[in-house]
C-alpha cells in the first residue's frame, strides 16, 4: 500500500482532525490577540484578528495532520511488510488477509491486523509486536476456572518453548529473522504444537464450523 492510498482512505479522520485543530488553535490564537490587544479593539482590528488567527490555526492544523498521518502509515507498514513477506503457501492454506481493525475512524487513523480466514481450520492469530512475531490460537479462557494460576503454570511449563496464554489463547513467541526463514512445515509444527498443548492442559479450541466463531 502506497502512502497517496493510505491517505484516501483516511480521508474522513483527516477531515475530523483538520476541523478540530483548526477550531482549537484559532481560538487560542485569537484570544491571545484580544488579550493583547483589548484597549485598541474595535470592528476593523477585530476582524483583521480574526483572519490572521485562522490563518495561523490553518497552519498548525496541517502540521499537526501532516506529522499524524506520516506516523500512522508508518505504523501500518511493518504488519503489510509482514504479511508480503509470509510464504505464499501459508497465506493460502490459512486464508491469510491484512484486515482493517474495529476502530472509530472518525478519530482514529486506520489500522490492520493479520487474521486466517479459513473455517475449516482452527482460528489463528497473528500479531506483529516489535521484533516478535505472535501466533495465537484461540481458547475458551473464559471456562478456566482460575486464569492467573493457569497462565502462571503454562508460562513455566512452556517457557523454553516461548509459549503463553494469553486473554485469546495459547500464544507461540517468535523472531522476525525465525518468519522469515519459515516453511510450511514449520508453520504446521507450531499450529500442532499449540493444539497438543491446549489438549494437554485441557484447554478448549473455537472451531469456526462447530462455533461460528468470528476472530474479525
Amino acid at each position: 500500500m502506497k502512502f497517496i492510498e493510505y491517505f484516501k482512505l483516511t480521508k474522513r479522520t483527516s477531515n475530523n482532525l483538520m476541523n478540530i485543530s483548526l477550531l482549537i488553535f484559532s481560538s487560542i490564537v485569537f484570544i491571545m490577540f484580544i488579550i493583547i490587544e483589548y484597549d485598541n479593539l474595535n470592528l476593523s482590528v477585530f476582524l483583521k484578528f480574526l483572519a490572521i488567527s485562522i490563518f495561523f490555526g490553518l497552519l498548525f492544523s496541517v502540521f499537526i495532520l501532516s506529522i499524524a498521518i506520516l506516523v500512522s502509515f508508518q505504523k501500518i507498514k511493518p504488519i503489510i511488510n509482514l504479511y508480503n513477506s509470509t510464504l505464499k503457501e501459508i497465506r493460502e492454506k490459512c486464508g491469510l488477509i491484512i484486515y482493517e481493525k474495529d476502530l472509530n475512524f472518525k478519530f482514529n487513523y486506520l489500522e490492520f491486523e493479520i487474521i486466517a480466514t479459513k473455517r475449516t481450520e482452527y482460528p489463528i492469530k497473528f500479531d506483529l509486536v516489535n521484533s516478535q512475531i505472535w501466533i495465537t490460537i484461540y481458547n475458551n479462557v473464559s471456562k478456566i476456572e482460575n486464569f492467573n494460576k493457569k497462565r502462571l503454570s503454562i508460562l513455566k511449563k512452556y517457557r523454553k518453548e516461548k509459549i503463553e496464554l494469553t486473554g485469546w489463547g495459547l500464544k507461540k513467541v517468535i523472531s522476525k529473522n525465525e518468519w522469515k526463514n519459515i516453511t510450511e512445515s514449520d508453520f504446521k509444527k507450531i499450529v500442532n504444537q499449540l493444539k497438543s498443548i491446549s489438549e494437554t492442559e485441557n484447554l478448549e479450541m473455537y472451531d469456526f464450523e462447530k462455533t461460528g466463531y468470528n476472530t474479525g
